[in-house]
């Protein structure tokens, strides 16, 4: 399969990139012989006949035997576009060759062997696929068997690690999906006539929505404001672990009622008006405010927030 960066999952285990170097423009004759001309740019080197080439060389360290060493050279036209080839040098400090073998990668569970990195083909292949109505276990075997078998297969990084990448890449794929769709959702909602709940709604920079009723909004200025005898707390707390986004509630005592549920005195705690969102910052959290002050002017006047001191509220 090719990429124009699979050669560096050459089943050497990890190297660290230790600097780059411009070697400079070269001229590609119609013979295929090439020519150095600069090291920089110029205009004088666009207009020579055949093919402008500026080549780079990246050096390599092996991250467990330091004295084994890469290095690659890389070659881009004169549109800035790479070339769909590379030279790879693989050479020992001292001359004296030895095994070559790899630490556990992060991403590898311990006592679970080296961490094999797989090609960015395959992976590209492998995201293409799960988009199909197709089997995880399908889509896994078809990659296999793309790329030789157990049998013929050329390089470790042209299989798939195992079932789980796949299963892993299609759970990616659909909570990415399910993300937009439910964003196209609540657009249409917002947008309806009939909705009275979704009251603002911003996509860009992050997506945010505030929900609330007219009840709500009333509410807050009738218990919190200065309107109140006995003004309730306006509390406000987000939070987390509810699918992609936070959602962050306010909440009020209705002090006209009283709680008489197992004997237990005192006003009830009633849901507010609502905020889901993406981030949870200070920007954030003034479009809520700001948009709820927007909707009623009179909640500017409410007299206590209460919070788990979150920097950002």
């Amino acid at each position: 399969m090719a990429g124009p960066s699979n050669w560096k999952a050459d089943d050497l285990g990890v190297f660290d990139n230790v600097g780059k170097v411009n070697m400079g423009y070269f001229l590609i004759s119609n013979d295929r012989t090439a020519t150095f001309l600069s090291k920089k740019k110029t205009e004088f080197l666009l207009a020579l006949p055949g093919q402008t080439i500026k080549a780079t060389k990246t050096y390599w360290v092996h991250r467990k035997h330091k004295d084994f060493k890469r290095r690659a050279v890389e070659m881009v036209n004169e549109r800035n576009r790479r070339l769909p080839f590379v030279l790879v040098q693989y050479v020992f400090e001292d001359g004296r060759e030895h095994a070559i073998s790899s630490e556990p990668h992060k991403n590898t569970k311990k006592g679970k062997g080296e961490f094999l990195r797989s090609k960015p083909s395959l992976l590209q292949k492998l995201k293409t696929e799960v988009k199909s109505r197709k089997s995880v276990a399908e889509i896994y075997d078809n990659a296999f068997e793309d790329a030789g078998g157990i049998l013929n297969f050329q390089a470790r990084g042209d299989l798939p690690r195992n079932i789980k990448q796949a299963s892993n890449l299609k759970y990616e794929t659909s909570a990415s999906k399910k993300e937009k769709d439910e964003l196209y959702a609540v657009l249409e909602k917002s947008q309806s006539d009939n909705i009275q709940f979704v009251r603002k709604l911003q996509l860009a920079p992050d997506p945010a929505c505030l929900l609330a009723t007219d009840r709500q909004l009333n509410d807050v200025i009738r218990f919190c404001s200065t309107e109140s005898m006995s003004p309730s707390v306006l509390g406000i707390d987000t939070t987390f672990n509810i699918g992609v986004y936070y959602v962050t509630p306010t909440t009020y005592r209705h002090t006209m009622l009283k709680n008489r549920d197992r004997g237990r005195g005192g006003h009830p705690t009633l849901l507010g008006p609502t905020m889901f969102h993406s981030r949870r910052n200070e920007t954030l959290f003034l479009y809520f405010a700001s948009s709820l002050v927007s909707l009623k002017p009179d909640i500017a006047n409410t007299l206590f927030i209460g919070s788990d001191r979150e920097v950002a509220v």
